[in-house]
């Protein structure tokens, strides 16, 4: 075998522009059952494993953990596999909103079923939830939004209490116990269990009547994606700050489906041109000047997106999408300042037969290899600091991305 040092070299260059790689998993080259993503969740605890997340797909609930793939359907227990909302709460029960039949409680291996006809569940379609306490939970469905605790529900049709709308499509839990509630067609509300505060286009300077996505800073403001004004932060009062097509050079979406937050800022996802990312105080700038190498996100239907507590903790850029149509994108900064570290020790050794063996100075977390287009070609968990990957089918450019326990290493090379 004969030695490459290709991260060193790779990486240097890499270093200048603050490159992002992008890993596609779909129907075609992964477990993933279905290529339409409604949302990602993991562990609020889980503050040491790097890729361990729950996803709802409309083909069931999925657990991807470092490359291993569980797919949950209707064969299993689930009462509907178009699962449009996901949750993990603390002790580690997975709740899920299904577009038909209710709500989901996973614990323990067993599925219990809440809906309209054995609850106070005002909508069989559950688009959204927001976690208050271990036992708190809140959601959002079409017909109104609810709380459950201790495997109670308490109903609120939001349509008597004054508000414009009772389709809930998003909802956030704020550190002091306020909840922030989106709608269709219906603005938005803060509601701190007694009073309801809502704001429209009709009564503030909110572009838009249509809050599809909720994500809260450090100071509890939220900001909300819309299908049709771009996105929003709300400062109090009336202080707004608009970022779509007519406020932000170089905005080219107002059309946002949702908005996540990150260690030093904010992601949103549009419906026609991938991600956009804000960094501290900045605008959003689209995916084309992120410095994402292939493949981009698609300008597809950009659903749902998740950063990890391990993102948090480690100061990790770790961020998954789901798309409609598309599949499930996992975006990682391989170099930059407060972006993902990067382990020097990993380096590759080619053999003449096509066989790569990626060994590294720490224990290696996975190690993943995929085309130059994006088809994923290998995705191992190893056991030490060493494993082998058998390409001998494929040639050409080859891109390997390995995450240790010290950072990331991603580099491209040609398989001979």
């Amino acid at each position: 075998m004969k030695k490459i040092v290709f991260t060193i070299l790779v990486l240097a260059v890499l270093k200048s522009s603050a490159q992002i790689a992008c890993v596609n998993y779909n129907t075609s080259n992964s477990p993933l059952p279905d290529n339409t993503v409604y949302s990602i969740a993991s562990h609020p605890l889980d503050s040491t494993t790097y890729d361990n997340i729950w996803i709802g797909t409309n083909g069931g609930l999925v657990h991807y953990n470092t490359g291993n793939w569980t797919t949950y359907t209707m064969a299993n227990g689930l009462p509907d596999n178009s699962i449009r909302s996901v949750y993990v709460a603390p002790d580690s029960t997975v709740w899920c909103g299904t577009f038909t039949s209710g709500l989901v409680k996973f614990k323990n291996g067993i599925f219990t079923n809440f809906n309209t006809a054995n609850s106070a569940l005002p909508d069989n379609f559950v688009k959204a939830f927001g976690f208050e306490s271990p036992s708190t939970l809140w959601i959002g469905t079409t017909g109104g939004f609810a709380k459950i605790k201790n495997d109670t529900i308490t109903a609120y049709n939001l349509s008597q209490l004054g508000l414009e709308s009772n389709h809930v499509a998003s909802v956030s839990v704020r550190s002091d116990g306020v909840k922030i509630i989106g709608m269709i067609n219906g603005g938005f509300a803060y509601f701190n269990d007694t009073t309801f505060t809502f704001y429209t286009n009709n009564n503030s300077g909110l572009p838009d009547n249509t809050i599809a996505g909720i994500a809260v800073d450090e100071q509890g403001n939220p900001y909300m994606a819309m299908p049709s004004g771009g996105l929003v932060a709300h400062f109090g009062g009336n202080t707004f700050q608009v970022y779509n097509q007519g406020t932000i050079p170089g905005m080219e979406s107002n059309s946002f489906r949702c908005v996540v937050k990150d260690p030093w800022g904010f992601w949103a996802g549009s419906v026609d041109k991938g991600v956009f990312r804000k960094m501290g105080t900045g605008n959003f700038i689209n995916q084309a000047n992120l410095g994402i190498v292939t493949p981009t996100v698609p300008a597809d239907f950009i659903l749902c997106g998740h950063f990890t507590p391990y993102a948090f903790k480690n100061q990790y850029l770790n961020g998954w999408f789901g798309s409609d149509q598309g599949g499930l994108y996992n975006l990682t900064a391989v170099t930059g300042t407060n972006q993902t570290p990067v382990d020097n020790s990993v380096t590759l050794w080619q053999d003449t037969n096509g066989e790569l063996l990626v060994k590294a100075g720490n224990k290696l977390l996975q190690v993943q290899a995929y085309s130059i287009d994006g088809r994923l070609l290998a995705d191992t968990k190893p056991e030490g600091t060493s494993t082998l990957l058998n390409l001998s089918n494929n040639h050409g450019m080859v891109v390997i991305r390995a995450v240790t326990t010290k950072g990331i290493a991603v580099g491209k090379v040609v398989v001979e």
